[in-house]
Parts: C-alpha cells; structure tokens; sequence
C-alpha cells in the first residue's frame, strides 16, 4: 500500500529453483528399518526354538545375510548418510569376525568338520548382527528407544506364550501353535524349547521393563503397562526352575541400578513387581498337576485357570499401586539428603542380613566351614537332579556342570592354542568322560567351551570382541548426557551384561535366540550416545562412486557365498531324512535304488558330515548289498576319522561278513573313540567271542583303520 492509500500490486517472486542434484537427507531411514529387522529376526530366533537347529538356524542366517546386503545397498548405493562408530566398536566387531575366520580356518585339524562348518556359519551370523546393529543404532535419533520397546515386546510375547502352557494348555489351533508344551515336562521352556533359555529371554526383558516404568517423562499408562510386564517377567522366569536365570537377573538388577538412571525408584519398582509374581509362583509350586510330569492334560485345565485368574488378580492390584506410586511422585521430589539416608538404610540393613546367614551358618551342625565344604562338594557331585522339581531353585547341585568343566579342561589342556575345531565338543566329550556316562552336547560354559573347541587363540578372539563393545557401551552410557535415551542404553548393556555371566553357566552361545537380541543390545548401547552428523548442504551425487559400486558388488558375492554356506548342510540334512523316509515307505529294488541316490545326494551337498554316508550305508544293508555298506562306511570313517559311529558299525558289518580281523579292528577304534558309550561296550563284548575263531570266510578282507 502506498502513503496515498492506493494499494501496490505485486506479481508474487516465483518459486526459488530445485536444487541441481539430490539433497542428502538429515538422517536416514535405513537406520530405523534395519533395527527393526534386527528386531523380527530376533524374534523369529526365539519363536523357532531357539533357531538351535537346522533349518531354523539357516533361515536366520539368511535373514540376516538379507539386511546386510540392505544395509550395504542404503549406504554404498549413494543418497544416504554412512554409519560410524567408536574405535572401541569397531575393534569389537573386528575381533567377532576375526573369530568367524579363525573358526574357518580350525577346519584344517577339526575333529568334527561338519559340526565346525556349522559353528562357522552361527558365528559369521553373529558378527554381522552386530556389525548391522552397530551401524543401523548409529543412524538412528533414540536406538536405544527403538531397541528396548522392540525387544522388550519379543520378551514379553515368549513369556506369555510360554505362560500359555501353564494357564490355557487345551488352546490348539492346527498349523499354528500348540500350548499344550507342559505335556511331558512342567517346567516352562517354549517357545524357546529350553527352559534355561526361557528364564534368560525374561532377564534380558527385566532392565527394559525397569527402565520404561520408572522413566518419569512418559505417560502414566505407559508405565504402568512396562510395570505390569516387569511382573510377568520374573513370574515365567520364577516358573523355569533356572538358578542360572535368578543368578542372571541379580547380576541385570545390580548393573542397571550401577550403571545409572533412577537408582531407588527402580528398585522399588522391581520390588513392587517381584511382589507381585509371589503369589501365582506359590500357587503354581503347591499344585502337583502344575509341577509334576506327564500330568494328562485333562488334570492340568483346572489348575491353570485357576493359576490365571491368581495372576489377573495380583496384576490387577500391581496396576493400582503403580498408579498411586506415580501420583505420589509430584509430593515427593527426589531429595539429596533423604536419597543419601536411604542407601544408608539399605546398606544397613544388608549387612544385618548378611550378619544372620553368618550367624546362622555358625550354629548349624556342620559349622560354617563344614557347611561350605558340604555345599562345594554338593556343587561337584555328578548326580541326577529332578528337573521339574521347583526345590531345584534352592539347590546347590551343579547340575553335572562340574564334571562336564573338567572335560572341556581336560581337552583345552590338550590343545591349548588351536583346539579341536570349532563345535567339537559333541565328539571330544566322548574322550574325556567317566562314568556314569552322561550324553552332552555343549559343556554348559561358553568360556570353556571356546577354549575347548578354538583354544587359546579362539577365546581370546570371540571373548576380546564381547569385552571390547562392552567397553565402547560403557563409554558411551558414562559420557551420554542423562535424560531417557541414557537411562535406556544403560537398561540395554545391563542385559547384555546379564547374556554375558548366564554364559557361564550356559551354552548361550549356541543358542541363537538369547544371543542374537544381547548383541542387539549390546551393540546399540555401544552406539546410543552418538550423535547424527549434521545434514551436508553440498548436492548429493545419484549413483555410487566406482570404489563404493566395487565394494557393494563385492560384498554381494561374498553375503551369497554366507547364504550357501548355511543353506547347504540344512539342504544336506533334509535329503538324509528323506531317503531314510523313502528307504522305510518301500520295499521294492527300485524304490530302494532311488532312496541310495538321494543318500548320494545328501553326501555329496555336504562333503564334510559323514551322517548321510551312514545312511547309504543303512540302505545298502537292507538292498543285501554287505561290501556296498563297508565302502560307505568306510568314507564316513574318512570324513570324520573321530566318529565312533560309522566304525560301530563297520564291526557289525564285518559280524555278518565273518571278518574277523576286521571285526577287532573295527571294534577297537570304537571303543578308542567313545569308550565308556553303550555300543562301543558292546562291541567289545562281541568281539570277545571272535577272537579265537579262524578268519575263514571268503569276504573276510580286514577293515582298515583310518590313519
């Protein structure tokens, strides 16, 4: 408008112009969306038994092989800002994959290939998760944020389905799930299939659970939700029967209260919450239908309504006392001096505690050093322990732990620095046990194990990487300023603190579906603290560089390479199961015939696993063809020369032969390989009878032992 009131009119500036190439985003979505799929593949892990087996175990490799190559594409590709990560973290991940290669390379001396090429493939699966998790959390606003809600979600969905089994057995839908999973045993272990597993999936749920019910800036509700599924937590973990789990969830407890966010006001919490689980755990462990085995389902329906309407009940009262604990925290603001009187108080009352165990040990009639005595030799003592019995969680019994320590002691003694190859234990256990002769696959210690399998150099490649992001997560949690996303990665590294000590009473590391969220975990506290680069101003080139397009085409090959690697032995396994379906469904030349090429098949897909030349072998004895099934045998021998299996059964090859050199010889690399096993003994009584016959049969051409 002009000073005489005549209005100006002005043709609008036109639009400024785009700009001449692509503006590089301030943060990308790459990030989120890869530590979702971190997420699912985790919880497809702990809905697939663990993922402890093939193929479950394949598809989550090739899961994982798949966000990779994603992750490659969102940052290599071009138009997208790249992951960095702290020298510490990168080291971590540097030493998992240097553990991958050394687990490759142990092929060489391995006495069990085709279990090694398995522990190949599990370890390649964990160094890229934490490399992916490592670079998605660093180009994410609240990784930390994003990672406890999600996997606090997969937690909680294994504890209620698990739960399932206890309270609403009779639910079946065909094709879907089953929650009859109590049938046999009444100690909770689905979706996991392992109990011990079960109980450490809730501990590494209990510090995001505390963590988000305790965080003052969220809504009421929201709290009151993550309290509620504090409760259900240590309600399934009490129902495991998992001393290791309790062992475990102290250890989470204390690391979230040390390593920072609401000190008291999460203890309460937990206390409010334990509280809560006393009731239902009562209830389950003073019902027989509910503890004890092979109950029939119709006798469990009652009781596990029952227990459910006890459990709504308790979680019920939970959701008011929370509520009226949250009103209460604006009359009461936190308090330095009654904060400092209260550790006070807590700290007393410790000591108190303590003085009355003390006392108490003292009095007893063993005294206290006779009562220490007495539980160490408990602890030592290779018995059977009832494992559905709830008093096993007051019991000191290492559940035979002890004895199978000593063999893996006893193997990396004897081989200190290369070991027997990776995932070797199933086949040097077999070599150090005494009777009683206890079956077992994994020797319940992830450090001992890794020196048994890999040896020195092994251990301290794997170990040295979990410390070194442990180390990175401590920086960052210390040096992240405090506020939700700090209190949130602490929660994070406690539970991977919590994964880490369970390993030593555990397989854990085997055991995809525990290990997979504490890497996420673990990764992402490592890189919650970091902040986004801000967005470049310079235009961003569309395509890739020639270096980056190189490294992308290159990773492509070498994620194929992982992708054959894990798909091969499932592959290898399935055609084995299937020409034993197809050897037992016929009875015809021709139906045998082609149940030996699938047994072929199976072999020559995995050339390291002697498994399917065994089952040639079985199908050449029903085809009649004795000197077919030794040449079977004997290639199995080849392939796994510490087998004792195909050697038991090359003795009774040369049983029906009438060989008897190669009877003995047979007989003696068995007993050699397994010598306490029940055919091995067998075969040695067996052999007994042969040996003063004369070797007189026509066939009878000696088996030779493998060198």
């Amino acid at each position: 408008m002009l000073d005489d009131g005549r209005l100006l009119l002005t043709r609008p500036a036109p639009p400024a112009a785009p700009p001449a190439g692509p503006v590089a985003p301030a943060r990308s979505v790459a990030g989120p969306r890869l530590l979702v799929g971190l997420i699912l593949a985790c919880a497809y892990a702990a809905f697939a038994q663990g993922a402890t087996a093939l193929p479950q175990e394949t598809r989550l490799q090739v899961l994982v092989a798949g966000l990779t190559l994603a992750g490659a594409i969102a940052w290599l590709g071009g138009g997208s800002d790249r992951p960095r990560a702290s020298r510490a973290a990168l080291i971590g991940v540097a030493l998992l994959a240097a553990f991958a290669g050394w687990c490759g390379l142990s092929l060489l001396w391995s006495v069990s290939p085709a279990d090694t090429w398995i522990e190949l493939n599990r370890s390649i699966d964990y160094a890229l998760v934490a490399a992916l998790a490592l670079a998605a959390a660093s180009r994410v606003t609240a990784p930390a944020e994003l990672a406890a809600r999600g996997l606090l979600a997969v937690c909680l969905a294994g504890a209620l389905y698990a739960l399932g089994g206890k309270v609403v057995p009779w639910v079946h839908i065909p094709g879907l799930f089953d929650l009859n999973q109590t049938a046999i045993f009444s100690r909770l272990r689905a979706p996991l299939d392992y109990w011990n597993a079960l109980g450490l999936l809730c501990v590494l749920g209990v510090p995001l659970a505390l963590r988000l019910s305790t965080d003052v800036t969220r809504q009421p509700n929201a709290r009151v939700r993550s309290l509620l599924g504090l409760a259900l937590l240590l309600t399934v973990l009490g129902m495991t029967y998992s001393r290791g789990g309790v062992l475990a969830l102290l250890v989470a407890l204390a690391a979230t209260t040390w390593l920072g966010g609401p000190r008291l006001r999460g203890l309460l919490a937990f206390a409010l919450a334990a509280l809560a689980a006393v009731p239902p755990l009562a209830f389950a462990f003073a019902r027989s239908a509910l503890t004890h085995d092979n109950v029939p389902l119709h006798e469990r329906v009652a009781p596990g309504l029952e227990l459910g309407l006890v459990l709504v009940l308790c979680l019920l009262a939970l959701a008011y006392a929370g509520r009226r604990l949250i009103a209460t925290e604006a009359y009461y603001p936190e308090d330095p001096v009654r904060t400092a009187r209260v550790w006070r108080g807590l700290r007393r009352g410790g000591l108190v505690l303590a003085a009355l165990v003390l006392i108490g040990l003292l009095v007893s009639s063993r005294g206290l050093f006779g009562e220490i005595s007495h539980q160490v030799d408990s602890f030592a003592q290779a018995k059977a322990v009832p494992v559905s019995d709830p008093a096993r969680l007051l019991s000191t019994n290492s559940g035979n732990r002890w004895v199978w320590w000593k063999e893996a002691a006893g193997a990396f003694s004897a081989r200190p620095l290369g070991g027997w190859g990776a995932g070797s234990f199933p086949t040097t256990h077999l070599l150090y046990r005494k009777p009683p002769p206890l079956s077992v696959r994994q020797p319940h210690n992830v450090p001992l194990q890794l020196l048994a399998e890999t040896g020195l150099i092994g251990a301290l490649l794997a170990l040295g990487g979990i410390a070194a992001l442990i180390t990175a997560a401590l920086r960052r949690v210390r040096h992240a300023p405090p506020g939700r996303e700090q209190a949130l990665a602490a929660a994070c590294l406690a539970a991977a603190i919590a994964w880490l000590v369970h390993g030593v009473f555990d397989w854990d590391w085997d055991i995809p579906g525990v290990t997979l969220p504490a890497l996420v975990l673990l990764a992402v506290s490592a890189a919650a603290a970091k902040p986004l680069r801000p967005p470049d101003p310079r235009p961003a080139s569309g395509r890739p560089h020639t270096a980056a397009r190189l490294a992308l085409a290159g990773l492509t090959l070498g994620l194929a390479a992982i992708c054959g690697s894990a798909i091969l032995p499932a592959l290898s396994q399935s055609k084995a199961n299937q020409a034993l379906d197809q050897a037992a469904a016929t009875t015809t030349p021709a139906g045998l015939q082609q149940a030996a090429a699938t047994a072929d098949l199976a072999a020559r897909l995995d050339p390291l696993d002697d498994v399917p030349l065994i089952d040639a072998g079985i199908i050449a004895d029903r085809r009649g063809l004795l000197l077919t099934e030794r040449t079977y045998l004997l290639r199995a021998a080849a392939r796994s020369p510490y087998d004792a299996a195909p050697w038991v059964r090359l003795a009774y090859v040369a049983t029906e032969l009438g060989d008897r050199a190669g009877l003995l010889a047979a007989s003696a690399r068995a007993l050699s390989l397994d010598p306490i096993g029940t055919p091995s003994l067998g075969l040695a009584i067996t052999s007994e009878a042969f040996i003063a016959l004369p070797q007189d049969s026509a066939t009878a051409t000696g088996t030779p032992l493998a060198p």
